[in-house]
């Protein structure tokens, strides 16, 4: 057998063995992202979260199996006032609370989708909502930030420089926004290729 025959034919068995699971013949589930919610599947705020995340993601929960799984990423349906304080102190109590400490600690973003003290907005003393906002700023500090919906027209972009290129990959992806980090800096190619492609670059 001629060597490009020979590499020709290694080349479409490693594909195939690529896009088939061992031994089965089935196709491999196509790569998407896996989220895991803080929290219980049949807790009564986790079904309307569940609208907020992208169909296609693969949603695991605290009291599943979930420990050796790659995730993308963390979501915290509901902050509680108690585990704002505990954690703005690099702190934490129960499970869902050290869980939350351990992922920022090993350096990854949780997502909240509420905080506890916005259902006291318009009865709570000013003093102290600005007590719990001085809290979520730091919070934000540690990693611990707003959640974004999970829509497919979003791509978050955690570099802190910004270049033609990351706007480009959000095109081809059919992203209409590029969220970027507050400090992030935006060279003046990306610029000019976002607001030619119609390409919202959000600094967040």
């Amino acid at each position: 057998m001629e060597l490009e025959d020979l590499i020709r034919k290694l080349t479409r068995e490693i594909i195939q063995e690529l896009n088939t699971e061992t031994g089965t013949g089935t196709k491999a589930e196509v790569q998407r992202e896996t989220v895991l919610i803080f929290g219980k599947k049949d807790d009564t705020y986790t079904e309307p979260l569940l609208s907020l995340i992208n169909g296609n993601a693969r949603i695991l929960y605290l009291d599943g199996d979930w420990r050796d799984k790659a995730i993308d990423r963390y979501v915290l349906p509901l902050l509680t006032l108690g585990q704002m304080g505990e954690l703005s102190q690099g702190m934490a109590r129960g499970r869902i609370g050290g869980e939350v400490l351990t992922t920022v600690l090993s350096g990854n973003t949780v997502e909240v989708v509420q905080y506890g003290y916005t259902y006291y907005q318009d009865t709570a003393p000013e003093a102290l909502l600005r007590l719990y906002e001085t809290q979520k700023e730091t919070l934000e500090g540690f990693g611990i930030k707003a959640f974004e919906p999970m829509g497919q027209e979003l791509l978050r972009c955690r570099k802190r420089l910004v270049t033609e290129t990351e706007v480009q990959k959000a095109r081809d992806k059919g992203a209409a926004t590029l969220q970027v980090p507050t400090d992030a800096v935006i060279t003046p190619l990306a610029a000019e290729f976002a607001r030619d492609n119609s390409i919202e670059i959000l600094k967040r």
